[in-house]
């Protein structure tokens, strides 16, 4: 899930034209440091924030969860990610994927 299609989302549910970007980017950031904060307490995370990435598909190297921690979960979910030589980036997948439940997530 990309930071653009999050906030697309957010204004869809609560009937709005648009998100701003830097407040969304501050939020996620801050749930970021929840789960961080769960897993530092060896908790179930509440959130699965490691699966928001950039619009470019990079994770972002400034929150609190390692990029490298995020890829070993985007990579145990069946995301390909690689390395580049400033960030961790998750390659694109197809557009729907089957889920576990059978269901398929678009």
């Amino acid at each position: 899930l990309t930071l653009s299609e999050l906030r697309a989302s957010l204004a869809k549910r609560f009937k709005a034209d648009r998100t701003c970007p830097m407040t969304t980017g501050i939020f996620a950031a801050i749930v970021a440091g929840a789960v961080s904060e769960d897993i530092a307490r060896r908790r179930k995370p509440r959130w699965p924030i490691w699966r928001l990435v950039r619009d470019d598909g990079t994770l972002n190297p400034n929150w609190p969860l390692s990029g490298r921690y995020r890829a070993a979960l985007l990579r145990e979910e069946g995301v390909r990610v690689t390395r580049t030589s400033v960030a961790w980036k998750a390659l694109p997948v197809e557009t729907t994927k089957q889920r576990p439940s059978g269901r398929v997530a678009k």
